[in-house]
């Protein structure tokens, strides 16, 4: 709607623009045809002086609106190639976990989920403990599949949420509803509790929780 009423005020104002000169010129100088070839000589000049620098701003707003265009779709080009590229690692990085989870594909399944469970039970004060660590570490080290392909998840995440596009938005949602129908909300929460026992002394924790907040502990 915004661009609609400044497309009729450019219109009005290219219109009033164009026509004033050629209302007062005829005031002026009357609307009768000359026949004196000098007077066709100062009207095109007196024309020319008024809408050569018209025509020509016109053109330069012409090109900066091009511009703004191509750059505009250019961006959004960008950003959904970047929403597939990140959509589709987190979709294989969500098949190895799904592997990695189902004991009909991987033998280890059954502990790593034993491994959450005891995760799951800890409170933010097991996390930081030395016997907390020492859990997590160890489920790192026997099951680093299962974290590494829920890190690579949780970074496509914080990516798209970096991208701070509707596209991104949509792509961040999408995959959030994934995960819990693939493996319910308390799995993901136990993936993030892991996740963030690990990184205690690498990274910034908040970083790879998206559906267990350490603050809210």
């Amino acid at each position: 709607m915004k661009n609609l009423i400044l497309g009729y005020l450019a219109l009005g104002v290219f219109l009033i623009s164009t026509i004033t000169p050629i209302v007062l010129y005829l005031s002026t100088f009357g609307t009768a045809f000359s026949s004196d070839h000098s007077r066709w000589a100062e009207t095109g000049a007196f024309l020319s002086g008024i809408y050569s620098p018209m025509i020509a701003a016109m053109a330069l707003i012409v090109l900066g609106f091009q511009l703004s265009l191509q750059t505009r779709m250019y961006k959004d080009q960008k950003i959904q190639s970047d929403v597939q590229m990140l959509r589709e690692s987190a979709q294989d990085y969500l098949n190895s976990l799904r592997n990695s989870l189902d004991p009909k594909c991987d033998p280890n399944a059954p502990s790593a989920i034993e491994f959450l469970e005891a995760i799951d039970q800890m409170s933010m004060d097991d996390l930081r403990s030395d016997d907390g660590r020492a859990t997590c570490a160890l489920f790192a080290r026997e099951h680093r599949t299962v974290l590494s392909s829920w890190s690579g998840i949780s970074a496509s995440l914080a990516e798209l949420a970096y991208l701070d596009d509707p596209k991104s938005d949509l792509a961040i949602s999408d995959l959030k509803l994934r995960l819990i129908r693939d493996f319910s909300e308390i799995t993901c929460i136990q993936l993030d509790k892991g996740i963030f026992g690990v990184s205690l002394d690498e990274t910034t924790p908040d970083l790879y929780t998206n559906f267990w907040r350490p603050e809210d502990a």
